[in-house]
């Protein structure tokens, strides 16, 4: 990290940008408390409350935790000992450790919305003014079904029903959040008649749009420096709102985190599908397929490496043109870098960008 390496006389520096972990793995290599802890939140110096045998973090004007603060230990609670990393030049404990949209947005915000609070699954209690009815269970089931034959080929899972929800993958929990349930939920989530208001409202569906609304902003690669404070303000929205609906042990830590998801997107000028371990889990079931017991998984890993570059056949350059496909039924399809056009639905649409 100091000096550099040196490779075919060429000198580079080495840096590390920044660490794609989940919650306890950020904790664990940070040496702070975990995710339950009253003093977990890595941005913030809020003190969680216990609520319904929970830890909510309902503060989000705490005074924010920096690089010179951790280092210092300024808040001892927050820690748990010291992290090895401390030793690597020019370690930055919080700008550098991202907040993975995958596991938080995908598998925290979505997944709780839909399992613990819109479709409480067979056997469980359904929350109170916020649970769907059984019908209208159904029917946005029989919705995402439909769906299967509209969704084009670059999204590697279909939509499947809410059967099935409790195994749904990071995919198809961003497919829903991304794309999907704006138009699905219309007209299906109950609706909500507050004090001052003349008429019951779907609050919940308006509610689900400020997040919407600020994942697309922060994932579009034109738009995401640019409106970056935006979708900052509606996440917030979105927390602040929390209790109103879903009561006051609905803002865990996974929700509290939403409202910093942003300063990312604005530290590392990019968005948030590049923010995210969605490209290291696709490789995570090849890696595992190398390795041929649990004893030194990382020396298995870089010898199997290494007799891959040593035996096998060099690699054909990669294809910058269109390449044209024919199946054996005559069916043609042009495939041109993460892009398959096809002559049948719904793989038979391209939208440009020019005017």
């Amino acid at each position: 990290m100091r000096e550099g390496i040196t490779v075919d006389g060429r000198h580079y520096d080495v840096g590390v940008r920044c660490y794609f972990c989940d919650t306890p793995a950020r904790s664990f290599i940070k040496c702070t408390v975990g995710h339950g802890g009253y003093f977990c939140c890595e941005r913030y110096t809020v003190e969680g409350e216990t609520v319904n045998k929970r830890r909510v973090y309902p503060d989000c004007n705490s005074a924010p935790r920096t690089e010179e603060s951790f280092l210092n230990r300024d808040q001892p609670e927050h820690h748990t000992g010291t992290s090895p990393l401390t030793r690597i030049p020019g370690f930055r404990p919080i700008a550098t450790f991202i907040l993975d949209y995958m596991h938080l947005l995908n598998l925290g915000c979505m997944r709780r919305l839909l399992l613990h609070y819109w479709v409480a699954p067979m056997g469980k209690k359904k929350h109170p003014n916020v649970s769907t009815s059984s019908a209208q269970v159904s029917l946005l089931s029989r919705r995402l079904q439909n769906l299967r034959t509209q969704v084009p080929a670059e999204f590697p899972r279909k939509p499947l029903g809410l059967a099935d929800l409790a195994r749904f993958k990071a995919n198809e929990y961003r497919l829903l959040l991304l794309y999907v349930l704006p138009a699905l939920l219309k007209k299906i989530l109950p609706k909500h008649q507050l004090p001052g208001m003349e008429n019951p409202q779907c609050l919940l569906y308006k509610h689900f749009l400020l997040l919407h609304v600020a994942t697309r902003l922060l994932c579009s690669p034109d738009k995401c420096v640019e409106r970056a404070e935006y979708a900052k303000q509606l996440y917030r929205l979105f927390f602040e709102n929390l209790p109103v609906l879903y009561g006051q042990d609905s803002q865990i830590m996974n929700m509290h985190n939403v409202i910093h998801v942003a300063d990312d997107v604005i530290e590392l000028q990019c968005p948030l599908d590049s923010l995210s371990s969605f490209s290291f889990e696709n490789s995570l079931g090849k890696m595992k397929k190398k390795l041929r017991s649990t004893n030194k998984p990382l020396a298995q890993y870089c010898r199997r490496l290494g007799e891959t570059n040593t035996y096998s056949a060099p690699r054909k350059m990669c294809h910058t043109k269109p390449r044209f496909r024919l199946t054996r039924r005559g069916h043609a399809s042009v495939h041109y870098q993460n892009t398959i056009i096809r002559p049948s639905q719904p793989d038979n649409f391209v939208m440009l960008h020019d005017d």
